[in-house]
């Protein structure tokens, strides 16, 4: 049966939890889940900039400049989020990837709704 992207997120969740502990409590979980969601927001900014960045209405703006500044303090944050479980976010693209500190690899691949 195919998984729907819920699930793959759930499982990602998880599987990052059980990168801190073996057995990953309730707490371990909400923890991972804050980092995730996190992690889809920050996303959908970097998203939402590679449209206001490339239009020339909106390329030179406040607003954008706002959202930038905005996105390198969630960088910040999220790479703080994800120290404890060994991972930070790198950019292969427009949108961050999870990856296992030093290396190129993905840790989880991201799933988006469309």
């Amino acid at each position: 049966m195919k998984k729907t992207i819920a699930e793959w997120r759930k499982e990602a969740i998880y599987q990052l939890a059980e990168r801190k502990v073996a057995t990953p409590t309730k707490k371990d979980l909400q923890d991972a889940r804050k980092v995730m969601n996190s992690y889809y927001r920050l996303c959908g900014l970097a998203e939402s900039l590679l449209y206001l960045q490339n239009d020339a209405r909106t390329c030179n703006n406040r607003y954008t400049a706002a959202q930038e500044e905005k996105e390198q303090r969630w960088i910040k944050r999220i790479k703080e989020y994800l120290a404890p479980y060994n991972a930070t976010i790198e950019y292969f693209g427009y949108c961050p990837t999870i990856v296992e500190i030093g290396t190129t690899q993905d840790l989880y691949l991201a799933h988006f709704y469309n």
